[in-house]
């Protein structure tokens, strides 16, 4: 029986992933999983740019963000740090090939998370405190703004 190219990414991806965790360090994983999460970001961080420039402030850019960017959850802004708490993975790839994969692959939606939030408010951190492939209830991720 001829094999699925949906079962081949899988597979891939899973075996990717694995391999990064197996051959490098934490701080290498972050990087190698935070730039693929760049690169899924590509179209998104057009939509921010357009929306940048269609927003009259930054409340009104976090408003047009949660619209028009898909994400698992709401964006909501607390002083100079922004949270999203979300009851079901955010990744499409997790959510479209029912990917099993080792918690580290989170780092992907944090560069990802990085990516948009750096593009339209500049220089931020950004954390993934909770996550459900950890075995948390939800994942949350913190974007701290830099106050500068």
């Amino acid at each position: 029986m001829k094999e699925s190219v949906q079962d081949l990414m899988r597979r891939w991806v899973i075996a990717a992933v694995q391999g990064i965790k197996t051959h490098t360090d934490k701080d290498q994983q972050a990087k190698i999983l935070e730039m693929c999460g760049y690169s899924c970001a590509h179209h998104d961080i057009q939509r921010v740019q357009s929306l940048k420039s269609k927003a009259k402030d930054e409340t009104e850019l976090l408003k047009l963000i949660n619209e028009h960017i898909l994400w698992c959850g709401t964006w909501i802004r607390e002083k100079n740090i922004i949270h999203s708490r979300c009851t079901k993975c955010g990744c499409p790839l997790v959510q479209k090939y029912k990917l099993e994969v080792d918690p580290i692959f989170c780092l992907c939606s944090l560069g990802w998370v990085k990516a948009i939030f750096s593009e339209a408010f500049g220089n931020v951190r950004v954390e993934l405190s909770k996550s459900l492939m950890r075995g948390d209830e939800y994942c949350e991720f913190v974007v701290v703004l830099d106050e500068d």
